[in-house]
């Protein structure tokens, strides 16, 4: 996991399993779990993740791709069989 702090800017593409941002990040984010960007934060770039979280206050400019078949699939799919 990986923790922008409100103080912290990040000027770089980032590739993790999960991030949550309360400063700045200036790059692409690509993240296999989840994505949170908190109200203080700020997001320029685009983002590919299965999770997304965007508190309001936040900003964020860029485009985002949500891709469900990676770890959070498997839950979903056993929940739409039971039904």
């Amino acid at each position: 996991m990986l923790v922008v702090g409100e103080a912290a800017r990040i000027d770089a593409d980032i590739t993790c399993g999960t991030i949550l941002v309360d400063g700045e990040v200036n790059g692409n984010i690509k993240a296999k779990t989840a994505v949170e960007i908190h109200q203080t934060a700020k997001v320029r770039g685009d983002l590919e993740t299965p999770s997304l979280v965007v508190q309001k206050g936040a900003l964020f400019h860029g485009a985002s791709k949500m891709d469900l078949t990676g770890a959070k699939a498997a839950p979903l799919k056993a929940a739409a069989a039971s039904k």
